[in-house]
């Protein structure tokens, strides 16, 4: 029933010259489209039937970048790649509203290269970069993935519906333990791309052989750097024996020849609760991570003993990027409080202009 639903629903996406689609927007989304519609008590059953459709359909489509307008960055599946997730991972504060024509330069329609770098991890990035835009502004398009036309049909959302039933259900409401994990990663002072690599390493949902394995696209789930153990975050990013240089200050980091973690999500949590150097945890993670990277593509990568002081700088400039900032802003938030006071008695204040001849 629901893959006949959602049949009518994709008619009301893009059949918008029938009388049916007339009609129903007339009386249920008069100033907006059929994806932003919401149930009321005052929607016929037809109507309630359809949003379930509608439901169907925003699961299983995706977007296809034309100018950008209508897509949500964070909550529109539109990144060209076969496994799910198809959006870049949990929005970023102060961005989780935009829309992916921000990242558009609309004079010579190319990615805002800086921006895409600095807003997403390296991965989500260079799949944004590859995207082609077209050298004329059209509009987004939403797609069905799963017909080789890009239409619903009634078989292919039967078979989608099935295969999503027969999936394991992952998206259970968070405890309250890992609201306040996710919370702390997102109020650390490091760059925005090193907040999202962290929270996607405890949510395993870093590209690791492991994970790889269980997407069923490669077959060995072994570390390339110590061929002893499987590469999964935690040992990618902490235990591998080829990173215990990385790990060597024992002011910082004695703990990690004495506790054991099972996952890169509870060593992140202890760090936490003990008060440890989180943050520079962080940027070393993030570089370890990059230098992993650059040596599998045989890329120039940085010698994994340089990558202690590296990280030491990449996060001291950052926070002095930021001490700098915040400066000009209480400055500027200063000034623009200063409130006009009348003059005392006998007095007149005059206010002026200053213009050069």
């Amino acid at each position: 029933m629901g893959s006949l639903l959602a049949k009518q629903a994709w008619r009301l996406l893009h059949n918008k010259t029938s009388l049916f689609y007339k009609v129903f927007k007339a009386r249920f989304f008069p100033n907006i489209t059929i994806l932003e519609a919401t149930n009321s008590r005052m929607g016929s059953y037809a109507w309630k039937s359809i949003l379930i459709g509608r439901d169907i359909i925003q699961r299983g489509s995706r977007w296809r970048v034309g100018n950008g307008e209508k897509i949500n960055i964070w909550q529109h599946r539109w990144l060209p790649i076969k496994h799910p997730p198809h959006q870049p991972i949990c929005p970023i504060k102060d961005f989780e509203h935009s829309l992916v024509s921000s990242l558009i330069d609309p004079f010579t329609r190319q990615w805002q290269t800086e921006l895409v770098d600095g807003l997403f991890v390296e991965e989500d990035a260079e799949i944004i970069k590859r995207i082609s835009l077209s050298q004329v502004a059209t509009e987004d398009a939403l797609f069905w993935p799963f017909t080789s036309n890009g239409i619903y049909s009634y078989k292919s959302g039967y078979r989608f519906l099935k295969e999503e039933a027969e999936q394991p259900k992952t998206n259970q409401p968070p405890p309250l333990r890992d609201k306040q994990l996710w919370k702390n990663i997102w109020s650390m002072r490091v760059a925005q791309k090193i907040k999202n690599f962290v929270w996607r390493a405890c949510r395993n949902a870093l590209p690791i052989k492991k994970e790889l394995v269980r997407r069923t696209i490669i077959a060995d789930p072994i570390c390339d750097r110590c061929r002893t153990a499987i590469e999964d975050p935690l040992h990618a990013l902490w235990s591998c024996s080829e990173v215990d240089i990385v790990w060597a200050d024992q002011s910082l980091w004695d703990f990690r020849w004495s506790t054991d973690f099972e996952n890169i999500k509870m060593l992140v949590s202890w760090l936490i609760e003990e008060g440890k150097q989180l943050e520079l945890f962080a940027y070393t993670a993030w570089s370890v991570w990059n230098q992993r990277n650059q040596v599998r593509v045989r890329a120039l990568a940085t010698v994994p003993h340089q990558i202690p002081s590296v990280s030491r700088t990449l996060l001291h400039e950052f926070h002095s990027r930021t001490l700098t900032s915040d400066s000009h802003f209480h400055r500027r938030t200063h000034y623009l409080q200063q409130r006009w006071v009348p003059p005392p008695a006998n007095f007149v204040k005059i206010n002026f202009d200053v213009r050069s001849s």
